[in-house]
Protein backbone atom coordinates (compact mmCIF):
# COMPACT_ATOMS: atom_id res chain seq x y z
CA UNK A 1 0.00 0.00 0.00
CA UNK A 2 2.17 2.78 -1.08
CA UNK A 3 0.70 6.43 -1.85
CA UNK A 4 -3.20 5.08 -2.33
CA UNK A 5 -4.99 2.84 -0.56
CA UNK A 6 -8.91 2.59 -2.39
CA UNK A 7 -11.96 1.23 -0.81
CA UNK A 8 -12.52 -2.12 -2.62
CA UNK A 9 -16.20 -3.25 -1.64
CA UNK A 10 -19.70 -2.27 -1.75
CA UNK A 11 -20.04 -2.80 1.19
CA UNK A 12 -21.46 1.27 2.01
CA UNK A 13 -25.10 1.47 3.55
CA UNK A 14 -27.55 2.73 1.21
CA UNK A 15 -29.04 5.22 3.43
CA UNK A 16 -30.80 8.42 1.65
CA UNK A 17 -28.64 11.54 1.09
CA UNK A 18 -30.85 13.90 2.65
CA UNK A 19 -28.43 16.68 3.71
CA UNK A 20 -26.17 16.05 0.67
CA UNK A 21 -28.70 17.00 -2.05
CA UNK A 22 -26.94 17.08 -6.02
CA UNK A 23 -24.18 15.06 -5.06
CA UNK A 24 -26.06 11.68 -7.26
CA UNK A 25 -25.47 11.80 -10.93
CA UNK A 26 -22.70 14.46 -11.01
CA UNK A 27 -19.43 14.15 -11.84
CA UNK A 28 -16.10 14.46 -10.21
CA UNK A 29 -14.23 15.56 -13.09
CA UNK A 30 -15.73 19.24 -13.37
CA UNK A 31 -17.81 19.15 -9.79
CA UNK A 32 -17.48 21.12 -6.56
CA UNK A 33 -15.34 19.76 -4.46
CA UNK A 34 -15.06 20.65 -0.32
CA UNK A 35 -11.43 20.73 0.57
CA UNK A 36 -10.80 20.16 4.72
CA UNK A 37 -7.65 21.05 5.93
CA UNK A 38 -5.53 23.59 7.87
CA UNK A 39 -4.88 27.26 5.37
CA UNK A 40 -1.74 26.33 4.18
CA UNK A 41 -2.43 22.75 3.40
CA UNK A 42 -5.43 23.77 1.67
CA UNK A 43 -3.54 26.10 -0.45
CA UNK A 44 -0.58 22.60 -1.65
CA UNK A 45 -4.40 20.85 -2.20
CA UNK A 46 -5.38 23.42 -4.49
CA UNK A 47 -1.94 24.21 -6.28
CA UNK A 48 -2.63 20.04 -6.51
CA UNK A 49 -5.40 20.37 -8.34
CA UNK A 50 -5.24 23.73 -10.51
CA UNK A 51 -5.57 22.09 -13.74
CA UNK A 52 -8.62 20.19 -12.90
CA UNK A 53 -12.29 21.45 -13.97
CA UNK A 54 -13.10 21.61 -10.44
CA UNK A 55 -14.76 24.39 -8.19
CA UNK A 56 -13.06 24.23 -4.97
CA UNK A 57 -14.43 24.89 -1.86
CA UNK A 58 -12.43 25.28 1.40
CA UNK A 59 -12.98 25.11 5.46
CA UNK A 60 -10.72 24.34 8.15
CA UNK A 61 -12.80 22.06 10.56
CA UNK A 62 -15.48 19.18 10.48
CA UNK A 63 -18.00 21.22 11.74
CA UNK A 64 -17.51 23.86 8.88
CA UNK A 65 -17.88 20.75 6.67
CA UNK A 66 -21.09 19.65 7.55
CA UNK A 67 -22.54 22.70 7.79
CA UNK A 68 -20.98 23.30 3.45
CA UNK A 69 -22.22 20.05 3.01
CA UNK A 70 -25.62 20.75 4.00
CA UNK A 71 -25.77 23.19 0.77
CA UNK A 72 -25.73 20.10 -1.35
CA UNK A 73 -24.35 19.72 -4.74
CA UNK A 74 -20.82 18.32 -3.99
CA UNK A 75 -19.09 15.77 -6.17
CA UNK A 76 -15.83 14.70 -3.75
CA UNK A 77 -14.84 15.58 -0.40
CA UNK A 78 -10.97 15.56 0.47
CA UNK A 79 -10.13 15.79 3.69
CA UNK A 80 -6.87 15.71 6.40
CA UNK A 81 -7.57 12.89 9.08
CA UNK A 82 -5.88 15.31 11.70
CA UNK A 83 -8.46 18.59 11.41
CA UNK A 84 -8.23 21.17 14.68
CA UNK A 85 -11.54 20.57 16.89
CA UNK A 86 -13.86 17.26 18.13
CA UNK A 87 -13.36 15.41 15.08
CA UNK A 88 -10.64 13.75 12.99
CA UNK A 89 -11.46 12.29 9.46
CA UNK A 90 -12.38 9.59 9.78
CA UNK A 91 -15.38 10.68 12.07
CA UNK A 92 -15.77 13.45 9.57
CA UNK A 93 -16.52 10.80 6.84
CA UNK A 94 -18.88 8.86 9.22
CA UNK A 95 -20.83 11.84 9.67
CA UNK A 96 -20.74 11.97 5.68
CA UNK A 97 -21.92 8.34 5.37
CA UNK A 98 -24.80 8.95 7.66
CA UNK A 99 -26.17 11.30 4.38
CA UNK A 100 -24.97 10.03 1.88
CA UNK A 101 -23.44 6.43 0.95
CA UNK A 102 -22.62 7.64 -2.44
CA UNK A 103 -20.32 11.05 -1.85
CA UNK A 104 -16.57 9.52 -2.80
CA UNK A 105 -14.49 10.78 0.54
CA UNK A 106 -10.65 11.28 0.08
CA UNK A 107 -8.90 10.75 3.44
CA UNK A 108 -5.12 12.38 3.08
CA UNK A 109 -2.50 11.44 5.98
CA UNK A 110 0.68 12.70 6.79
CA UNK A 111 2.26 9.06 7.46
CA UNK A 112 1.56 5.61 5.46
CA UNK A 113 -1.84 5.62 4.02
CA UNK A 114 -1.75 1.54 5.42
CA UNK A 115 -1.57 3.22 9.04
CA UNK A 116 -5.27 4.11 8.62
CA UNK A 117 -6.53 1.96 6.30
CA UNK A 118 -8.85 -0.50 8.74
CA UNK A 119 -10.35 2.23 10.19
CA UNK A 120 -10.79 4.35 7.26
CA UNK A 121 -12.65 1.26 5.75
CA UNK A 122 -14.80 0.76 8.22
CA UNK A 123 -15.86 4.83 8.23
CA UNK A 124 -16.82 4.80 4.54
CA UNK A 125 -13.69 6.20 3.35
CA UNK A 126 -13.66 5.52 -0.59
CA UNK A 127 -9.49 6.40 -1.01
CA UNK A 128 -6.97 7.08 1.07
CA UNK A 129 -4.11 9.30 0.36
CA UNK A 130 -0.55 10.36 1.25
CA UNK A 131 -0.64 14.15 1.97
CA UNK A 132 3.35 13.48 1.11
CA UNK A 133 2.35 12.42 -2.71
CA UNK A 134 -0.13 15.00 -4.08
CA UNK A 135 0.54 13.46 -7.70
CA UNK A 136 -1.58 10.33 -5.85
CA UNK A 137 -4.34 12.64 -5.05
CA UNK A 138 -4.40 14.02 -8.79
CA UNK A 139 -4.73 10.45 -10.03
CA UNK A 140 -7.48 9.11 -7.22
CA UNK A 141 -9.80 12.31 -8.68
CA UNK A 142 -8.89 10.97 -12.06
CA UNK A 143 -9.91 7.53 -11.39
CA UNK A 144 -12.95 8.77 -9.33
CA UNK A 145 -14.20 11.16 -12.49
CA UNK A 146 -13.81 8.15 -14.95
CA UNK A 147 -16.33 5.86 -12.48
Amino acid sequence: LVGLVAHGGNTLASTAATAVQGSRGQGVASGRVLVVDSKTARALVRSALGGQALEIVEVDDALAALEALMQGGFALVISQHALSGDMDGIALCEAVRRRSSTLPFVLMVSGAPDEQALKADAAGVTSIVSKADPSALVARIRELARA
